[in-house]
C-alpha cells in the first residue's frame, strides 16, 4: 500500500500523551473523526513533569491562556535546569533555555566570554552562566521576569552598547502536574472539539492482507475501525510492537539508567522551595529530580538496577529527599523496560507517540517535548488528507534524528563525569558506549565551541556550551587567538551591559513564589 486516505483516526491509550494527540489533532484536523480508547484502570506514568522551552508551542497553537490551565494543573514556571553533582560532588552548573546572543559578530557572547576566560586564571567556570545569561542570576534568587500584565512565553531586552544593539530573548517552559493536565485537554479541548473517548480495553487488533490495521476489537464488543492509529499504551507499546512487531533500538550500552521511584512531597517552606528551575542531584547510582508545582515537590530517583537494587535505592533517596518529611509517603516504582526507541514510530498505518515511542531518561525534560513534537509532525505529514510511503519515511527519518540527537546530548551528562566514588559512576566513566555521533561532534568541540547555525533538532549550541563547561570539557586556545582586540572588547562590553541589566531586572522582578500567589495558583 502506498497511499492512505485520512477520515478516521483512533488513538489507543489516554493519560497525557493520548489526550495530547488527541486534543492537538482535533484542532490540526476538524474534519477528521478522532476516537480515543482508553483502558479506566491504567495509571498514568507521572514522570514527565517538567517540560522544556518549546512547549509552549503546544499551549500556543490551543490557544491556552496561562491563566486558565496552569492553576488547574498546578503549574508554575521554569526557566533552566540545575546539575548538581554531575562533574564533581560539591559542583554545580546550569542549562538555561535562553539562547547565548549575537552581537554584531559572527561569534556569540560565549565565545568572547570563553577568549577572555583564557586569559586568566581558568578557575571559575562557574561565573559563565551568571556572565552571559540574563535568567541565572534570577533563578538563584527564586526570581522571574513575569508580572501579572505581562503577556507571551518569551521576555526580549534590547542591550545598546558602543553603537552596537543586541536582542537577548529569554524564553521558559512550565512545571505541571501531568496527569492534571491530561485530563484539562480531554475536557476542556479534546471532547469539545469531538473527540470520542471509549473507556474500554482492546482485545485483539485486526489486520488487513497487506499488515496495515484495520479496526480494534474492544472488551465491550465494539469494534472500531480507523484509517490511521495512534499507539499511546506507554511501555505496552501495544500496536507498534506486539501487533506490527517493529524492531527496538536499545540505546542502554550509552544510557545505563533502567528504574526510576517516585514521590510526592509536601513542601518545607514553599516560597523557599518554589524555584523557576528543576533540579537534578547525581546520587549513587543515578540521579534526583526536583520539581516544584504549586501544591507539593515532584520528586523522584531515576536509577540503574545493576548497582542497586529497589530495597537500597528507595533508602538511599529518602534519606536525600530527608527521612522525617519522607515518613509514611508512598513512593512508586517504575520498571523502564526499555531505553531507546523503535527503529521506525510510524509503521504502515501505525504511529507511536510518547513512551509506546521510546523511552530517554527525563534529565533534560525532553519526554513531553517527544509527545508534542511527534503529534505536530504527524498532523504536518497527512494535513492534505493523506499519506504515503516518502512521508513516511521523512516523518522517522526526523524522530529518529531528534531522538540519537536527545541520547547524545543526555550522555555527555554521564561520560565526561570525574567521578569514581561508586560502581555506577566508574562504568558510566569507562565502559559507555559512545556514538560515532557523539564521539565526531565531541571532537569538533575541542577544537571550539559550538557557534551559528547547526544542523540540530532540538539543542543548539548553547546548550551545548551549558553542559560542556559544566562538566569542564573545555575548547582549545587556537581557535579563539585570532579574534580582533577590538571586536573583543566591544564583545566584552557588551557583556557588562547584560550584568547592569540583570540586576536592573532583578530589582523588579518578582518572587516565583509571589508571582503565582498573585495570581491565585497557590495557598
Amino acid at each position: 500500500m502506498n497511499s492512505g486516505r485520512i477520515e478516521k483516526i483512533v488513538i489507543v491509550g489516554g493519560g497525557t500523551a493520548g489526550w495530547m494527540s488527541a486534543a492537538f489533532l482535533s484542532k490540526a484536523l476538524p474534519n477528521v473523526k478522532i476516537t480515543l480508547v482508553e483502558s479506566s484502570d491504567i495509571p498514568t506514568i507521572g514522570v514527565g513533569e517538567a517540560t522544556i522551552a518549546t512547549f509552549t508551542g503546544f499551549t500556543s497553537f490551543l490557544n491556552m491562556k496561562e491563566s486558565e490551565w496552569m492553576p488547574v494543573c498546578n503549574g508554575s514556571y521554569k526557566y533552566a535546569i540545575r546539575f548538581n553533582d554531575w562533574y564533581a560532588k560539591g559542583q554545580h552548573y546550569w542549562h538555561p533555555f535562553e539562547a547565548l546572543a549575537y552581537a554584531r559578530s559572527q561569534l556569540h557572547l560565549g565565545q568572547h566570554w570563553y577568549r577572555k576566560f583564557l586569559s586568566g586564571p581558568r578557575t571559575d567556570r562557574q561565573s559563565f552562566y551568571k556572565d552571559c545569561f540574563l535568567s541565572v542570576g534570577l533563578c538563584e534568587e527564586n526570581k522571574i521576569l513575569k508580572s501579572p500584565a505581562s503577556e507571551g512565553n518569551v521576555h526580549t531586552y534590547t542591550l545598546a552598547a558602543g553603537g552596537t544593539s543586541v536582542e537577548l530573548r529569554v524564553p521558559y517552559a512550565y512545571h505541571f502536574d501531568a496527569g492534571l493536565f491530561g485530563e484539562f485537554l480531554k475536557i476542556k479541548i479534546g471532547k469539545p472539539n469531538g473527540v470520542i473517548q471509549i473507556i474500554d480495553d482492546v482485545t485483539n487488533v485486526n489486520r488487513d492482507e497487506h499488515g496495515f490495521i484495520k479496526s480494534l476489537d474492544t472488551k465491550g464488543g465494539i469494534t472500531l475501525e480507523g484509517d490511521l492509529f495512534v499507539d499511546c499504551t506507554g511501555f505496552r507499546a501495544l500496536l507498534i510492537d506486539k501487533t506490527l512487531g517493529e524492531p527496538f533500538d536499545s540505546y542502554s550500552d550509552t544510557l545505563f539508567v533502567d528504574r526510576a521511584i517516585a514521590l510526592r512531597v509536601p513542601f518545607n517552606d514553599v516560597r523557599m522551595e518554589m524555584h523557576p528551575y528543576t533540579t537534578t542531584t547525581a546520587l549513587s547510582a543515578g540521579w534526583v529530580w526536583n520539581i516544584p508545582v504549586t501544591k507539593r515537590v515532584g520528586t523522584g530517583y531515576v536509577y540503574c538496577s545493576r548497582f542497586l537494587e529497589p530495597g537500597a535505592a528507595e533508602a538511599e533517596f529518602r534519606r536525600h529527599v530527608g527521612e522525617e518529611r519522607t515518613k509514611g509517603l508512598e513512593t512508586r516504582h517504575i520498571n523502564i523496560s526499555k531505553v531507546g526507541k523503535y527503529r521506525n514510530t510510524w509503521v504502515k498505518n501505525c504511529v507511536a507517540i510518547g513512551l509506546s515511542s521510546g523511552f530517554l531518561e527525563p534529565l533534560e525534560s525532553t519526554s513531553l517535548h517527544f509527545v508534542f513534537v511527534g503529534v505536530a509532525k504527524l498532523a504536518e505529514a497527512i494535513l492534505e488528507g493523506h499519506f504515503n510511503n516518502a512521508v513516511v519515511a521523512s516523518y522517522n527519518r526526523f524522530i529518529t534524528q531528534m531522538m540519537e540527537e536527545a541520547r547524545d546530548f543526555i550522555a555527555i551528562h554521564y561520560v565526561l563525569t570525574t567521578r569514581e566514588d561508586t560502581p555506577f559512576w566508574r562504568a558510566v566513566k569507562y565502559d559507555t558506549k559512545i556514538p560515532d555521533s557523539l564521539a565526531d561532534y565531541l571532537m569538533k568541540c575541542k577544537q571550539a565551541f559550538p557557534n551559528g547555525p547547526a544542523n540540530n533538532i532540538l539543542f543548539k549550541e548553547s546548550s551545548w556550551m551549558c553542559i560542556l563547561m559544566g562538566m569542564n570539557y573545555l575548547a582549545g586556545e587556537l581557535a579563539y587567538m585570532n579574534i580582533p582586540r577590538q571586536e573583543l572588547e566591544a564583545q566584552l562590553n557588551v557583556l557588562k551591559q547584560l550584568q547592569t541589566l540583570r540586576q536592573k531586572l532583578s530589582v523588579g522582578a518578582m518572587q516565583h513564589y509571589d508571582y503565582l500567589s498573585q495570581l491565585g495558583e497557590v495557598a
